[in-house]
């Protein structure tokens, strides 16, 4: 049984921000228990309070641990994370593109997509089962897409986005599980590469980790991550501008990707 725990970085995703982003951790189940032990040691360890988030953003940083704390603190997520073989995807979607579809359309757009790439993991997995948990969508009636998602499942008019081996699709939120900070952290760390071609020296060491978590096809000792760990969204842009923006961002994520650790 493996677990799709996602979240939407950034719940109010407009411009500055070019890209609207989602995205998940995939996870073992026997996984859980010690992802939860270890992530409780890192609180511990940072002095992070119970109640205390441990998310990406600067903006959650508890007040008594400091940032070069909170920044060692996040890199051992990423240690952790490939401890215990999480696999992660990164969906990006030009937010120009979207623009005449409601926020609510973008966002089950992005939710759909991990929800299809999903069932291919579990597919490529030996037919494994899944679980699909959501942090809590920001959409008038959450309740109502994930009920959808579940009953229509096996009836999509493409066998490539039905969901045969999900027995579960739901919702989560913040404190109720240390795999809710595993994903934060990875989905926020995407994110920041993505909206942030200006920042490459946080941007390479944040995606030189995806790179090691990015669910990937895997050939003659190379990795191929794109459309599996990252999904860029549509598949096909036909308008020029729009091509440009999603050249620009596979070259500079792949570029980031495979600089050595040193080089700044």
């Amino acid at each position: 049984m493996y677990l799709l725990v996602a979240d939407e970085p950034v719940h109010q995703q407009t411009d500055p921000t070019k890209f609207f982003v989602f995205g998940g951790i995939l996870v073992h189940a026997d996984q859980v228990a010690a992802i939860t032990s270890q992530i409780e040691s890192i609180r511990n360890n940072y002095g992070f309070l119970y109640s205390d988030p441990f998310k990406f953003s600067p903006n959650d940083r508890p007040p008594q641990v400091s940032r070069e704390e909170f920044i060692q603190a996040k890199a051992e997520v990423f240690r952790l994370a490939k401890a215990t073989d999480v696999n992660f995807i990164g969906y990006a979607m030009l937010h120009a593109i979207g623009k005449n579809g409601s926020r609510e359309q973008l966002i089950e757009w992005g939710a759909d997509a991990l929800l299809v790439k999903f069932q291919q993991f579990l597919n490529e997995k030996s037919d494994a089962r899944g679980i699909a948990l959501f942090d809590t969508l920001p959409v008038k009636h959450p309740n109502s897409y994930l009920r959808r998602a579940f009953q229509t499942r096996l009836q999509k008019t493409k066998t490539g986005h039905q969901l045969p081996n999900i027995d579960l699709i739901a919702t989560v939120t913040d404190g109720c599980s240390h795999l809710t900070s595993v994903c934060d952290i990875l989905v926020g760390s995407f994110n920041f590469c993505v909206n942030n071609p200006d920042k490459d020296r946080a941007g390479k060491t944040f995606m030189r980790d995806i790179k090691s978590l990015a669910w990937s096809k895997r050939e003659n000792g190379r990795i191929y991550p794109l459309d599996r760990g990252i999904l860029l969204r549509p598949s096909t842009v036909k308008v020029d501008s729009f091509k440009a923006d999603y050249d620009e961002l596979k070259r500079r994520l792949f570029e980031w990707m495979n600089t050595e650790k040193n080089e700044k």
